[in-house]
Protein backbone atom coordinates (compact mmCIF):
# COMPACT_ATOMS: atom_id res chain seq x y z
CA UNK A 1 0.00 0.00 0.00
CA UNK A 2 2.87 1.96 0.97
CA UNK A 3 4.52 1.74 -2.54
CA UNK A 4 1.39 2.52 -4.57
CA UNK A 5 0.75 5.80 -2.91
CA UNK A 6 4.54 6.32 -3.43
CA UNK A 7 4.05 5.47 -7.19
CA UNK A 8 0.94 7.79 -7.21
CA UNK A 9 3.65 10.67 -5.63
CA UNK A 10 5.84 9.92 -8.19
CA UNK A 11 3.28 9.88 -11.01
CA UNK A 12 1.96 13.18 -9.79
CA UNK A 13 -1.81 11.74 -9.34
CA UNK A 14 -2.57 14.18 -6.50
CA UNK A 15 -1.45 17.39 -8.15
CA UNK A 16 -3.79 16.47 -11.22
CA UNK A 17 -6.29 15.54 -8.75
CA UNK A 18 -6.52 19.19 -6.78
CA UNK A 19 -6.21 20.76 -10.12
CA UNK A 20 -9.30 18.65 -11.49
CA UNK A 21 -11.33 19.55 -8.46
CA UNK A 22 -9.79 23.68 -8.39
CA UNK A 23 -11.44 23.57 -11.94
CA UNK A 24 -14.07 21.55 -10.89
CA UNK A 25 -15.17 24.15 -8.58
CA UNK A 26 -14.91 27.21 -10.87
CA UNK A 27 -17.12 25.62 -13.23
CA UNK A 28 -19.89 25.01 -10.81
CA UNK A 29 -19.07 29.09 -9.47
CA UNK A 30 -19.65 29.70 -13.36
CA UNK A 31 -22.19 27.17 -14.64
CA UNK A 32 -25.26 28.68 -12.26
CA UNK A 33 -25.37 32.26 -13.01
CA UNK A 34 -24.72 31.46 -16.88
CA UNK A 35 -27.69 29.05 -16.69
CA UNK A 36 -30.26 31.43 -15.29
CA UNK A 37 -28.99 34.28 -17.32
CA UNK A 38 -29.80 32.51 -20.34
CA UNK A 39 -32.79 30.49 -18.83
CA UNK A 40 -31.69 26.92 -19.45
CA UNK A 41 -33.09 24.33 -17.94
CA UNK A 42 -32.90 23.39 -14.24
CA UNK A 43 -31.67 19.66 -15.52
CA UNK A 44 -28.55 21.60 -16.95
CA UNK A 45 -26.85 22.97 -13.76
CA UNK A 46 -27.63 18.53 -12.08
CA UNK A 47 -26.30 17.06 -15.45
CA UNK A 48 -22.75 19.59 -14.99
CA UNK A 49 -22.31 18.33 -11.51
CA UNK A 50 -22.78 14.47 -12.61
CA UNK A 51 -20.54 15.13 -15.66
CA UNK A 52 -18.11 16.42 -12.86
CA UNK A 53 -18.03 13.33 -10.92
CA UNK A 54 -18.10 11.34 -13.60
CA UNK A 55 -14.66 12.64 -14.68
CA UNK A 56 -12.76 12.51 -11.38
CA UNK A 57 -12.10 8.55 -12.37
CA UNK A 58 -10.81 9.68 -15.93
CA UNK A 59 -8.63 12.22 -14.60
CA UNK A 60 -7.23 9.78 -11.97
CA UNK A 61 -6.38 7.37 -14.32
CA UNK A 62 -4.92 9.77 -17.13
CA UNK A 63 -3.22 11.45 -14.48
CA UNK A 64 -1.61 7.92 -13.35
CA UNK A 65 -0.37 6.70 -17.46
CA UNK A 66 0.36 10.33 -18.56
CA UNK A 67 2.38 13.25 -17.43
CA UNK A 68 3.04 16.93 -18.69
CA UNK A 69 7.08 17.77 -18.76
CA UNK A 70 8.39 20.68 -20.69
CA UNK A 71 4.95 21.33 -22.55
CA UNK A 72 4.42 17.66 -23.80
CA UNK A 73 2.43 15.05 -22.97
CA UNK A 74 4.12 11.63 -21.76
CA UNK A 75 3.87 8.19 -20.58
CA UNK A 76 4.78 8.28 -17.48
CA UNK A 77 5.28 4.51 -17.81
CA UNK A 78 3.52 1.21 -19.45
CA UNK A 79 0.14 1.17 -19.60
CA UNK A 80 -1.62 -0.08 -16.14
CA UNK A 81 -2.82 -3.60 -16.39
CA UNK A 82 -6.60 -4.33 -16.25
CA UNK A 83 -6.35 -4.95 -12.52
CA UNK A 84 -5.11 -1.76 -11.92
CA UNK A 85 -7.17 -0.04 -14.21
CA UNK A 86 -9.95 -1.42 -12.67
CA UNK A 87 -8.70 -0.26 -9.04
CA UNK A 88 -8.15 3.65 -10.48
CA UNK A 89 -11.58 3.98 -11.90
CA UNK A 90 -13.03 2.38 -8.43
CA UNK A 91 -11.02 4.78 -6.44
CA UNK A 92 -11.70 7.65 -8.62
CA UNK A 93 -15.53 6.89 -8.17
CA UNK A 94 -15.05 6.58 -4.48
CA UNK A 95 -13.54 9.87 -4.29
CA UNK A 96 -16.01 11.96 -6.33
CA UNK A 97 -19.11 10.02 -5.25
CA UNK A 98 -19.41 11.85 -1.75
CA UNK A 99 -19.28 15.14 -3.78
CA UNK A 100 -22.20 14.40 -6.12
CA UNK A 101 -24.26 13.06 -3.08
CA UNK A 102 -23.97 16.10 -1.20
CA UNK A 103 -24.83 18.35 -4.01
CA UNK A 104 -28.31 16.00 -4.48
CA UNK A 105 -28.92 15.51 -1.00
CA UNK A 106 -28.49 19.22 -0.10
CA UNK A 107 -30.73 20.26 -2.96
CA UNK A 108 -33.29 17.42 -2.10
CA UNK A 109 -33.60 18.79 0.82
CA UNK A 110 -33.66 22.30 0.38
CA UNK A 111 -36.76 21.95 -1.34
CA UNK A 112 -39.14 21.55 1.01
CA UNK A 113 -37.75 23.99 3.69
CA UNK A 114 -38.57 26.55 1.29
CA UNK A 115 -42.05 25.45 1.56
CA UNK A 116 -42.36 25.17 5.11
CA UNK A 117 -43.49 28.81 5.14
CA UNK A 118 -46.23 29.99 2.06
CA UNK A 119 -45.04 32.84 -0.25
CA UNK A 120 -46.03 34.33 -3.33
CA UNK A 121 -44.47 36.42 -5.88
CA UNK A 122 -46.65 38.78 -7.89
CA UNK A 123 -45.47 38.79 -11.77
CA UNK A 124 -46.17 41.79 -13.69
CA UNK A 125 -49.37 41.86 -15.95
CA UNK A 126 -48.89 41.60 -19.22
CA UNK A 127 -51.07 44.40 -21.47
CA UNK A 128 -52.96 42.40 -24.33
CA UNK A 129 -55.18 45.90 -24.94
CA UNK A 130 -54.96 46.38 -28.85
CA UNK A 131 -53.43 49.70 -28.30
CA UNK A 132 -51.13 48.72 -26.16
CA UNK A 133 -51.32 51.00 -23.73
CA UNK A 134 -52.63 50.30 -20.95
CA UNK A 135 -49.28 49.85 -19.06
CA UNK A 136 -50.13 51.71 -16.22
CA UNK A 137 -52.79 49.60 -15.59
CA UNK A 138 -51.35 46.44 -15.59
CA UNK A 139 -48.74 47.81 -13.32
CA UNK A 140 -51.50 48.98 -11.11
CA UNK A 141 -53.41 46.24 -10.90
CA UNK A 142 -50.53 44.23 -9.85
CA UNK A 143 -49.37 46.35 -7.01
CA UNK A 144 -52.40 46.53 -5.72
CA UNK A 145 -52.75 42.83 -5.28
CA UNK A 146 -49.34 42.85 -3.41
CA UNK A 147 -50.37 45.37 -1.12
CA UNK A 148 -53.85 43.26 -0.15
CA UNK A 149 -51.34 39.98 0.09
CA UNK A 150 -49.29 41.91 2.03
CA UNK A 151 -51.56 42.20 5.11
CA UNK A 152 -52.23 38.23 5.12
CA UNK A 153 -50.39 37.18 8.21
CA UNK A 154 -48.19 33.84 7.45
CA UNK A 155 -47.69 35.06 3.79
CA UNK A 156 -44.12 36.23 2.46
CA UNK A 157 -45.08 38.33 -0.46
CA UNK A 158 -41.75 39.13 -2.83
CA UNK A 159 -41.26 42.76 -2.89
CA UNK A 160 -42.45 44.38 -6.50
CA UNK A 161 -38.92 45.75 -7.10
CA UNK A 162 -38.07 42.06 -7.48
CA UNK A 163 -41.11 40.31 -9.38
CA UNK A 164 -40.77 43.35 -11.68
CA UNK A 165 -37.34 42.48 -12.56
CA UNK A 166 -38.81 39.88 -14.84
CA UNK A 167 -41.27 42.07 -16.44
CA UNK A 168 -41.13 41.93 -20.59
CA UNK A 169 -38.59 38.87 -19.76
CA UNK A 170 -39.53 35.22 -21.02
CA UNK A 171 -38.97 32.98 -18.14
CA UNK A 172 -39.68 29.73 -17.21
CA UNK A 173 -41.86 29.31 -13.58
CA UNK A 174 -39.24 27.12 -11.85
CA UNK A 175 -36.21 30.14 -12.42
CA UNK A 176 -38.40 32.72 -11.39
CA UNK A 177 -39.67 31.06 -8.09
CA UNK A 178 -35.82 30.12 -7.75
CA UNK A 179 -34.37 33.75 -8.39
CA UNK A 180 -37.34 35.54 -5.78
CA UNK A 181 -37.48 32.62 -3.18
CA UNK A 182 -40.85 31.89 -3.32
CA UNK A 183 -42.98 28.48 -3.72
CA UNK A 184 -46.15 30.47 -5.75
CA UNK A 185 -45.99 32.80 -8.66
CA UNK A 186 -49.10 34.85 -9.46
CA UNK A 187 -49.22 35.77 -13.38
CA UNK A 188 -51.56 37.75 -15.39
CA UNK A 189 -52.87 39.62 -18.18
CA UNK A 190 -55.59 42.86 -18.73
CA UNK A 191 -57.41 44.18 -21.90
CA UNK A 192 -58.99 46.82 -21.51
CA UNK A 193 -61.31 48.29 -24.61
CA UNK A 194 -63.21 50.68 -23.71
CA UNK A 195 -64.65 50.96 -20.33
CA UNK A 196 -64.63 47.39 -20.30
CA UNK A 197 -61.79 45.40 -18.35
CA UNK A 198 -60.72 41.58 -18.87
CA UNK A 199 -58.49 40.58 -16.20
CA UNK A 200 -57.18 37.10 -16.15
CA UNK A 201 -54.88 35.41 -13.47
CA UNK A 202 -53.32 32.12 -12.54
CA UNK A 203 -51.37 30.89 -10.07
CA UNK A 204 -48.73 28.74 -10.61
CA UNK A 205 -45.96 26.33 -8.19
CA UNK A 206 -42.42 26.66 -8.22
CA UNK A 207 -41.99 23.30 -10.15
CA UNK A 208 -44.42 24.90 -12.87
CA UNK A 209 -47.85 23.48 -11.98
CA UNK A 210 -50.81 25.49 -12.16
CA UNK A 211 -53.04 26.00 -8.83
CA UNK A 212 -55.47 28.19 -9.64
CA UNK A 213 -56.79 30.33 -12.84
CA UNK A 214 -59.67 32.36 -13.35
CA UNK A 215 -61.12 35.46 -15.71
CA UNK A 216 -63.10 38.08 -14.64
CA UNK A 217 -64.91 40.46 -17.36
CA UNK A 218 -66.17 43.72 -15.88
CA UNK A 219 -65.83 47.45 -15.90
CA UNK A 220 -63.07 49.13 -14.96
CA UNK A 221 -64.96 50.96 -12.04
CA UNK A 222 -65.24 47.24 -10.67
CA UNK A 223 -61.63 47.13 -10.33
CA UNK A 224 -60.68 47.01 -6.96
CA UNK A 225 -63.56 44.50 -6.44
CA UNK A 226 -61.48 42.15 -9.17
CA UNK A 227 -57.96 42.73 -7.25
CA UNK A 228 -59.78 42.06 -3.89
CA UNK A 229 -61.59 38.31 -5.18
CA UNK A 230 -57.98 37.47 -6.75
CA UNK A 231 -56.76 38.05 -3.27
CA UNK A 232 -59.36 36.02 -1.87
CA UNK A 233 -58.45 32.95 -4.54
CA UNK A 234 -54.70 33.28 -3.76
CA UNK A 235 -55.37 32.98 0.34
CA UNK A 236 -57.68 29.68 -0.61
CA UNK A 237 -55.41 28.29 -2.56
CA UNK A 238 -52.63 28.45 -0.30
CA UNK A 239 -54.76 27.42 2.18
CA UNK A 240 -54.24 30.02 4.34
CA UNK A 241 -56.15 30.61 7.52
CA UNK A 242 -56.81 34.15 8.18
CA UNK A 243 -59.83 35.77 10.88
CA UNK A 244 -62.70 37.71 9.86
CA UNK A 245 -60.57 40.99 10.88
CA UNK A 246 -58.17 39.87 8.46
CA UNK A 247 -60.25 39.24 5.57
CA UNK A 248 -61.51 42.65 5.60
CA UNK A 249 -58.20 43.49 4.82
CA UNK A 250 -58.42 42.26 1.57
CA UNK A 251 -60.88 44.29 0.58
CA UNK A 252 -58.41 47.85 -0.81
CA UNK A 253 -60.12 51.11 -0.28
CA UNK A 254 -61.42 51.91 -3.88
CA UNK A 255 -63.46 53.45 -5.93
CA UNK A 256 -66.13 52.96 -8.36
CA UNK A 257 -65.21 55.76 -10.35
CA UNK A 258 -62.73 54.87 -13.03
CA UNK A 259 -61.26 58.10 -14.15
CA UNK A 260 -60.07 58.96 -9.96
CA UNK A 261 -58.64 54.82 -10.80
CA UNK A 262 -56.74 55.75 -13.71
CA UNK A 263 -55.20 59.16 -12.20
CA UNK A 264 -54.50 57.40 -8.74
CA UNK A 265 -52.54 54.18 -10.77
CA UNK A 266 -51.09 57.10 -13.14
CA UNK A 267 -49.54 58.70 -10.06
CA UNK A 268 -48.14 55.61 -8.26
CA UNK A 269 -45.91 55.29 -11.36
CA UNK A 270 -44.60 58.54 -11.17
CA UNK A 271 -44.20 58.44 -7.50
CA UNK A 272 -41.65 55.56 -7.73
CA UNK A 273 -39.57 57.73 -10.15
CA UNK A 274 -37.04 59.73 -7.95
CA UNK A 275 -36.74 63.76 -9.57
CA UNK A 276 -38.78 66.32 -8.87
CA UNK A 277 -40.63 66.68 -11.78
CA UNK A 278 -41.81 62.79 -11.77
CA UNK A 279 -42.94 63.86 -8.00
CA UNK A 280 -44.99 66.81 -9.18
CA UNK A 281 -46.74 64.70 -11.81
CA UNK A 282 -47.38 62.47 -9.28
CA UNK A 283 -48.79 65.27 -6.93
CA UNK A 284 -50.39 66.38 -9.72
CA UNK A 285 -52.34 63.00 -10.61
CA UNK A 286 -52.95 61.97 -7.07
CA UNK A 287 -54.66 65.90 -6.86
CA UNK A 288 -57.03 64.93 -10.03
CA UNK A 289 -58.06 61.58 -8.26
CA UNK A 290 -58.95 62.81 -4.86
CA UNK A 291 -61.15 65.97 -7.25
CA UNK A 292 -62.84 63.10 -8.67
CA UNK A 293 -63.78 61.20 -5.62
CA UNK A 294 -62.81 62.82 -2.62
CA UNK A 295 -63.98 59.52 -0.45
CA UNK A 296 -60.89 57.78 -1.95
CA UNK A 297 -58.61 57.20 0.71
CA UNK A 298 -55.40 56.35 -1.06
CA UNK A 299 -54.61 59.26 -3.83
CA UNK A 300 -54.54 61.21 -0.41
CA UNK A 301 -51.94 58.66 0.96
CA UNK A 302 -50.18 58.76 -2.39
CA UNK A 303 -50.15 62.95 -2.31
CA UNK A 304 -48.56 62.46 1.20
CA UNK A 305 -45.83 60.12 -0.09
CA UNK A 306 -45.21 62.19 -3.03
CA UNK A 307 -44.72 65.54 -0.78
CA UNK A 308 -42.41 63.73 2.01
CA UNK A 309 -40.26 62.45 -0.95
CA UNK A 310 -39.70 65.76 -2.23
CA UNK A 311 -38.59 67.02 0.81
CA UNK A 312 -36.52 63.97 2.13
CA UNK A 313 -34.33 64.10 -1.06
CA UNK A 314 -34.52 68.05 -1.13
CA UNK A 315 -36.07 68.07 -4.36
CA UNK A 316 -37.15 71.54 -3.67
CA UNK A 317 -35.91 74.48 -2.44
CA UNK A 318 -36.13 75.29 1.47
CA UNK A 319 -38.69 77.82 1.35
CA UNK A 320 -40.87 75.04 0.08
CA UNK A 321 -40.88 72.65 2.56
CA UNK A 322 -42.97 73.76 5.38
CA UNK A 323 -45.86 73.87 3.41
CA UNK A 324 -45.42 70.83 1.37
CA UNK A 325 -44.59 69.13 5.11
CA UNK A 326 -48.15 70.60 5.85
CA UNK A 327 -50.29 69.53 2.93
CA UNK A 328 -48.34 65.53 3.51
CA UNK A 329 -49.54 65.61 7.16
CA UNK A 330 -52.99 66.94 6.32
CA UNK A 331 -53.44 64.52 2.99
CA UNK A 332 -52.42 61.09 5.23
CA UNK A 333 -54.59 62.87 8.01
CA UNK A 334 -58.11 62.58 5.99
CA UNK A 335 -56.93 59.30 3.90
CA UNK A 336 -56.79 57.99 7.80
CA UNK A 337 -59.77 59.41 8.56
CA UNK A 338 -61.72 57.74 5.30
CA UNK A 339 -60.11 54.13 5.99
CA UNK A 340 -58.51 54.17 9.40
CA UNK A 341 -56.92 50.57 8.66
CA UNK A 342 -54.93 51.95 5.29
CA UNK A 343 -51.62 50.75 6.13
CA UNK A 344 -49.92 53.59 3.31
CA UNK A 345 -51.88 56.51 5.37
CA UNK A 346 -49.90 54.97 8.16
CA UNK A 347 -46.55 55.02 6.87
CA UNK A 348 -47.07 58.10 5.12
CA UNK A 349 -48.35 59.67 8.38
CA UNK A 350 -45.14 58.61 10.22
CA UNK A 351 -42.55 60.09 7.45
CA UNK A 352 -44.31 63.16 8.32
CA UNK A 353 -44.06 63.22 11.91
CA UNK A 354 -40.21 61.96 11.53
CA UNK A 355 -39.30 64.74 9.48
CA UNK A 356 -40.99 67.25 12.07
CA UNK A 357 -38.94 65.65 15.30
CA UNK A 358 -41.75 64.04 16.43
CA UNK A 359 -40.26 60.61 16.77
CA UNK A 360 -42.65 58.70 19.25
CA UNK A 361 -45.59 59.43 17.31
CA UNK A 362 -44.08 58.64 13.65
CA UNK A 363 -42.77 55.16 15.72
CA UNK A 364 -46.46 54.41 16.64
CA UNK A 365 -47.66 54.95 13.22
CA UNK A 366 -44.97 53.05 11.77
CA UNK A 367 -45.60 50.18 14.24
CA UNK A 368 -49.67 50.53 13.55
CA UNK A 369 -49.10 50.02 9.28
CA UNK A 370 -46.69 47.31 10.26
CA UNK A 371 -49.18 45.37 12.05
CA UNK A 372 -51.65 45.87 9.47
CA UNK A 373 -49.59 44.58 6.57
CA UNK A 374 -47.50 41.71 8.30
CA UNK A 375 -46.66 40.05 5.27
CA UNK A 376 -44.49 42.84 3.94
CA UNK A 377 -40.70 42.61 5.51
CA UNK A 378 -38.92 45.33 4.39
CA UNK A 379 -40.84 48.16 6.65
CA UNK A 380 -40.72 51.51 7.94
CA UNK A 381 -37.90 51.86 9.37
CA UNK A 382 -36.11 55.03 11.43
CA UNK A 383 -32.49 55.74 9.94
CA UNK A 384 -30.07 58.09 12.20
CA UNK A 385 -28.73 60.57 10.40
CA UNK A 386 -26.95 63.98 10.81
CA UNK A 387 -29.15 66.96 10.50
CA UNK A 388 -29.84 68.32 6.81
CA UNK A 389 -27.83 64.86 5.56
CA UNK A 390 -29.48 63.15 2.41
CA UNK A 391 -31.61 60.15 3.42
CA UNK A 392 -28.60 56.96 2.93
CA UNK A 393 -31.69 54.81 0.65
CA UNK A 394 -35.30 54.91 -0.26
CA UNK A 395 -35.58 51.46 0.41
CA UNK A 396 -33.87 50.78 3.58
CA UNK A 397 -34.73 47.06 4.98
CA UNK A 398 -35.49 46.25 8.42
CA UNK A 399 -35.50 42.16 8.18
CA UNK A 400 -37.44 41.97 11.47
CA UNK A 401 -40.60 43.97 10.18
CA UNK A 402 -40.66 46.41 12.79
CA UNK A 403 -39.33 50.24 13.18
CA UNK A 404 -35.69 49.80 13.64
CA UNK A 405 -32.40 51.61 14.10
CA UNK A 406 -32.18 53.17 17.55
CA UNK A 407 -31.57 57.22 18.04
CA UNK A 408 -27.40 57.88 18.21
CA UNK A 409 -26.86 61.14 20.33
CA UNK A 410 -26.14 64.11 18.60
CA UNK A 411 -28.17 62.64 15.42
CA UNK A 412 -32.31 62.86 14.58
CA UNK A 413 -34.18 60.35 12.73
CA UNK A 414 -35.32 60.19 9.33
CA UNK A 415 -38.25 57.77 8.51
CA UNK A 416 -37.80 56.42 5.18
CA UNK A 417 -40.50 54.33 3.33
CA UNK A 418 -42.00 54.77 -0.13
CA UNK A 419 -44.67 52.12 -0.30
CA UNK A 420 -45.91 48.56 1.00
CA UNK A 421 -45.29 47.30 -2.57
CA UNK A 422 -41.99 47.96 -1.89
CA UNK A 423 -41.76 45.28 0.53
CA UNK A 424 -41.42 41.62 0.70
CA UNK A 425 -39.65 38.75 0.91
CA UNK A 426 -36.16 38.98 -0.04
Amino acid sequence: MESWFEEMKRRRVFRALIGYGIVSFAVLQIIEPVMHGLQLPEWVLSATVVALGIGFPFTLVLAWALDLKGGRIERTGPAPSGRLLLTLVVVGLALGTPGVGWYFWKSHRAAPAREESASIAVLPFKDLSPAKDQDWMCDGIAEEIIDALCTVPGLRVAARTSSFQFKDKPADAPVMARALGVSTLLEGSVRKIGDRLRVSARLVSHDGYELWSDKFDRGVQDAFAIQEEIARAVVAALQLRVSSDEAVRLRRSGTTNSQAFEMYLRGRQYVRTLGPENQELARQMFKRAIALDPAFALPRAGLADADITLVQWLLVPKEAQPALRAEALAASDEALRLDPDLAEAHVARANVLAGLGRNDEADESFRRATALAPGARRHAVREARPAGQRPLGAQARCRGGRPGVAQQPGRRTCAVFVRLGDGGAG
